[in-house]
């Protein structure tokens, strides 16, 4: 399965980063439902991206991706 990149905003990105780094996939998703408006097209992507989170897909931070 090739490489798959979602392109947020930073304040999404490090809030998603956030949980993530803290173990709480849930929140993740909780967050991502909650702020559907701000995923806008992205919304989607960034759901199915987490219930998969083994995937490789690259959170991008502007022109930065974060590990």
């Amino acid at each position: 399965m090739g490489e798959k990149e979602i392109y947020l905003t930073e304040d999404v990105a490090l809030a998603l980063k956030n949980f993530l780094d803290n173990d709480d996939l849930s929140g993740a998703i909780s967050y991502a439902e909650a702020n559907q408006e701000l995923l806008g097209d992205q919304y989607e992507e960034v759901i199915n991206w987490l219930s998969n989170i083994g995937s490789n897909t690259t959170v991008s931070l502007d022109d930065e991706i974060i590990e």
